[in-house]
């Protein structure tokens, strides 16, 4: 007969150590870790993160008019809340940014709007007259209207003095600096009309 083998006995000091998805080993990801944690700047950065979502979301929630069953991501941040109207059943997506402004700015969202993320819509905007650093000139403020069933699609930005009419979608990247009228579908740098919305089925023509 022959002899049973042997059990395995503890890895050798040769074989490699397993590594994660990473390529760090187990011991690499837990220091690593604990380095972060021990470190004093991490806490302020989390201090520094915490202001940031108590001033651009939590205080400013408090004074924007909300239509009933509004759905904004947490992560949204919002300037001058006063001055913001967002209509029932209206959904801001993730890293959305709707900024009125200081003075007199006021945006104002219809219902059933949907915003996908990192939408901007902002109400006020830097001069650029040369000769003077643009972060020291006066802001120029007007007013943005979305109508009803405004859909944004991702990464869009409305400009001051815009109103986009009910029903139009905008196309995602694109900037919207006029106009829009209801019911389009509208793409590009600068945003341009390039279609209507279809007519449902049976829809007089």
């Amino acid at each position: 007969m022959s002899s049973p083998e042997a059990p395995p006995g503890p890895a050798d000091a040769s074989t490699p150590a397993r590594r994660t998805h990473g390529g760090e080993t187990a011991g690499e990801r837990a220091g690593g870790v604990a380095r972060s944690l021990l470190d004093p700047r991490t806490w302020v950065h989390m201090l520094r993160l915490a202001h940031l979502a108590s001033y651009s979301h939590v205080r400013e929630l408090r004074r924007i008019h909300l239509g009933a069953g509004v759905r904004i991501a947490p992560n949204a941040t919002f300037r001058n809340g006063e001055r913001i109207a967002i209509g029932k059943h209206s959904h801001i997506g993730e890293h959305d940014m709707i900024w009125a402004g200081n003075s007199h700015g006021r945006i104002t969202l219809g219902d059933y709007c949907l915003l996908a993320p990192n939408v901007t819509i902002t109400a006020s905007n830097y001069a650029v007259v040369q000769g003077t650093p643009v972060m020291h000139q006066p802001k120029e403020e007007r007013d943005v209207v979305l109508g009803d069933d405004v859909w944004l699609g991702a990464n869009v930005i409305v400009l001051p003095g815009v109103t986009i009419g009910d029903g139009a979608v905008v196309a995602a990247g694109a900037v919207v600096t006029k106009d829009l009228p209801p019911q389009c579908i509208a793409a590009g740098v600068p945003a341009k009309v390039i279609g209507m919305r279809p007519l449902p089925d049976g829809a007089d023509r």
